[in-house]
């Protein structure tokens, strides 16, 4: 017999037919046939399709004409076979590519030396064993073909098997994964299992994770915004919540962990460099109030530091001494000058004001900010204004409080105007009490009269005396166009109810939580459950709110952001939405600020100031 059939067997890929025989029995109708395909590979309980005739036929039908001869059957079956043989085998084979399969349950299909799949008699794949020297693998299929399940097994030298690992799949009406299960098995017994939900098939995007080693369980849900991106986590194991919000690079933010049903809370607060992926610096803020930073460079360790700071309920004893003072001991009011006023929260941390442990590193911090010399301003009466003007940060004697509210920091609007040293030979008289400054405008297009605007501009020579430093020239104000001035916000000295949130009362069960709202953005609360901070959808702040020690809204900023979430402005508003000021901020082509324009609530400019 010459065996020249590539194309039948195991070799050319058997592929499934609705008709065909089981060899066993083509067996006992024609021996010649059934040698032919057990010497091609495959075994007694293997069928012969009518698919594998085509094959046989494609190969040795030279005449090309859709059936063998007998010439053509001897090159299949050798010179030696009588006629009668030939002939009968011929038979068989037309017989086997019209003989309906009947029988089974399930048809095999050796696909290849080492694997065999099943088929239902409707030609429905339903499943497959991959066989070698070393392991067992049976595979389970859906509707789509796609693997529901499957089991590994292990081949020991005694010829047992051992389990290593079994796989469950869900899938999607679109035929994306739903959810997947994965079990591990080690030696003794040890396992390991790992369960995932996925959102909308995208296996990289879990929403919820459970895994579980030897019995010892660990549950992780994952909130994504509607673009996709992850911004929420709540982990649970070993009796420790952990809960983690990320920032629009999908980077830990913040991280909360404390024992579960416990108010006893660690909070880790994560910042980075530009567009890294690991912390540039990770403060630590422990259940009993101590604090501690960490700060690293491209992953490396660089330093650490402790943050000394009160303890809460020394925080809360003395907000409650001054919500309800002793009768006869009034508390303390001082009224701020209106050329005075609140600064905004990247001016007290860039400028490093918060760092002063007085007043006297204050006015330093002030001036170096301002870039201005102390030589310059009358520093003995500002020194004393500021004394004067934050008792919630200096005492008589200038030394910083241990309490000190640095949010609560007023400075003079307008430094150089107001406390500016006349040259020689032109000293003129001040009012001993500021005077409330107006916004009529000034027309420089009289004659002497110079551009109010030029004080801004240090290339016109009116700037810091020996400054040498290159600063862009500001934008003019446009003409023939309206500023974008703020209007009047959200009344927070009454109940502003949205999403079932109040600004007035407390929510005790949220305090130290970040919670999700409805519309993607969330709220920050404090110690005592009050709001005091608003993130956008991608985790960034865009309302800060301020409190009375009688946690009254005292004031609050919001921030207005481009799409790219490059900070536009900041609106400083007292608690019954009314504008106080604001900032416009500038971008250079690097896009990095380059000025920021400080406006009172008309839109008049106030001052500026340049960042180098």
């Amino acid at each position: 017999m010459i065996d020249a059939t590539n194309g039948v067997g195991p070799l050319g890929n058997q592929q499934f037919s609705t008709k065909g025989v089981k060899l066993s029995d083509l067996k006992e109708k024609n021996q010649l046939l059934f040698n032919y395909f057990k010497q091609a590979g495959l075994n007694e309980n293997s069928y012969v399709y009518s698919t594998d005739i085509e094959k046989l036929k494609e190969a040795y039908d030279t005449n090309d004409n859709g059936k063998l001869s007998k010439k053509e059957a001897r090159a299949i079956f050798g010179e030696d076979v009588s006629r009668k043989d030939l002939k009968k085998a011929l038979k068989a084979i037309d017989e086997i590519a019209l003989t309906d399969l009947q029988g089974e349950d399930f048809y095999p299909v050796k696909t290849n030396e080492n694997e065999t799949e099943y088929y239902t008699k409707n030609n429905v794949l339903v499943s497959s064993v991959y066989e070698d020297n070393e392991q067992h693998i049976q595979n389970y299929y859906g509707k789509n073909k796609q693997i529901v399940a499957q089991f590994v097994q292990k081949k020991n030298e005694d010829g047992t098997m051992t389990k290593v690992s079994g796989t469950m799949n869900e899938y999607n009406n679109d035929g994306t994964l739903y959810r997947c299960s994965e079990k591990t098995y080690g030696d003794d017994g040890a396992f390991e299992e790992v369960k995932m939900t996925f959102l909308n098939g995208d296996q990289n995007k879990p929403l919820k994770i459970e895994h579980n080693i030897n019995g010892n369980k660990k549950t992780t849900d994952i909130e994504y915004n509607t673009e996709g991106k992850r911004m929420r986590s709540i982990s649970v194991a070993n009796g420790q919540k952990t809960e983690v919000v990320y920032d629009e690079l999908e980077r830990p933010l913040k991280q909360f962990e404390s024992p579960l049903g416990s108010d006893n809370m660690t909070i880790n607060e994560y910042k980075y460099n530009g567009t890294a992926t690991t912390p540039s610096e990770v403060t630590t803020t422990k259940p009993d109030g101590s604090k501690e930073r960490v700060t690293y460079n491209n992953g490396e360790f660089v330093s650490r530091e402790q943050i000394v700071q009160l303890k809460p309920e020394d925080i809360k004893s003395q907000a409650k001494q001054q919500t309800h003072p002793v009768k006869g001991q009034p508390t303390q009011k001082v009224h701020v000058p209106d050329d005075w006023g609140r600064v905004p929260t990247s001016f007290r941390h860039s400028s490093g004001i918060v760092e002063a442990k007085d007043v006297d590193a204050a006015l330093k911090a002030l001036l170096d900010a301002r870039n201005i010399k102390a030589a310059d301003v009358d520093a003995d009466k500002l020194k004393a204004d500021l004394i004067k003007f934050n008792p919630s940060l200096f005492d008589k004697a200038g030394k910083l409080k241990a309490d000190a509210k640095w949010d609560r920091l007023d400075l003079p609007k307008d430094l150089k105007a107001q406390y500016g040293k006349t040259p020689a030979g032109k000293d003129e008289a001040k009012p001993e009490n500021p005077v409330p400054r107006t916004n009529t405008p000034i027309d420089s297009s009289l004659p002497g009269i110079p551009d109010p605007k030029a004080r801004f501009n240090p290339r016109n020579g009116v700037g810091q005396a020996g400054s040498a430093q290159p600063v862009e020239q500001p934008k003019e104000e446009p003409k023939g166009e309206e500023l974008d001035i703020p209007q009047k916000g959200p009344d927070l000295s009454k109940p502003v109810s949205k999403y079932g949130m109040n600004f007035l009362l407390p929510q005790k069960k949220y305090a130290n939580q970040t919670v999700l709202n409805p519309d993607g953005t969330s709220y920050s609360y404090d110690e005592n459950g009050y709001i005091n901070v608003q993130y956008d959808k991608n985790g960034r702040e865009i309302l800060i709110v301020d409190r009375n020690p009688d946690n009254s809204v005292y004031y609050y900023i919001e921030y207005k952001l481009d799409a790219n979430g490059n900070k536009t402005s900041e609106i400083k508003r007292k608690s019954d939405g009314s504008v106080d000021y604001y900032i416009d901020y500038v971008y250079n082509k690097k896009g990095e600020v380059a000025a920021q324009i400080y406006r009172n609530s008309d839109g008049t400019m106030s001052d500026v100031t340049y960042i180098n």
